[in-house]
């Protein structure tokens, strides 16, 4: 009994140490691919080139993101509310480029107005409506052109981040639950290195 208590201590300690390297092995390829799309992105100051590797990186480290789409404020909005999409690598790519959407409404809204990058796990318990009905678990990030800590003014002279926003990140998956904390940490770094991009390829 003794043996086989031991054997059994032994065995789950075994699939503890095998689960913990998979996690290692899992950082470790993540930071790879960010890495590798830091080098992408600096080889190239062309925006459209810079989106496309964005794409196709998150693609490649969330296997379930279905949806990679950048919308960007819409210069011809008199109003300086409008954003468009500026690149969509979804599915859905024509139906969203057709999109009349505001910065201060749906889930772009709620983010840009948070300064923070949200992640919902299921868009049908959320208070907002996802502008992909077929999503169901979703991440958007704020892009914001300046540095951390620095104050943007607007033409009346109130900070605000609005004012420096570039645009907004937004990848989603068909499934609920299919995008995680770990995966919105993820975006959020991929967000930061996106509009450092886009700042210096305007």
């Amino acid at each position: 009994v003794k043996t086989a208590m031991l054997f059994d201590g032994k065995e789950r300690d075994l699939v503890k140490v095998k689960k913990a390297l998979a996690e290692v092995e899992a950082k470790n390829s993540q930071l790879a691919g960010l890495q590798h799309m830091g080098q992408q992105m600096g080889a190239s100051l062309k925006a459209t080139t810079t989106l496309k590797v964005v794409a196709a990186s998150i693609k490649n480290m969330i296997s379930d993101a279905q949806s990679v789409i950048l919308f960007t404020r819409d210069t011809e909005d008199a109003g300086g509310h409008a954003l468009k999409a500026e690149f969509a690598d979804t599915p859905y790519a024509d139906y969203v480029r057709n999109l009349a959407l505001r910065d201060d409404e749906g889930l772009l809204g709620k983010a840009i107005s948070l300064s923070s990058t949200i992640l919902v796990q299921d868009t049908e318990m959320f208070d907002v409506q996802n502008l992909l009905g077929s999503e169901h678990s979703v991440v958007v990030a704020p892009l914001f052109g300046g540095t951390e800590g620095e104050e943007i003014e607007e033409e009346g002279g109130t900070p605000t981040a609005q004012a420096g926003l570039l645009g907004c990140l937004y990848v989603g998956a068909a499934k609920e639950n299919a995008l995680n904390e770990e995966h919105r940490n993820i975006i959020e770094t991929v967000s930061y290195q996106t509009a450092m991009a886009l700042k210096k390829a305007h």
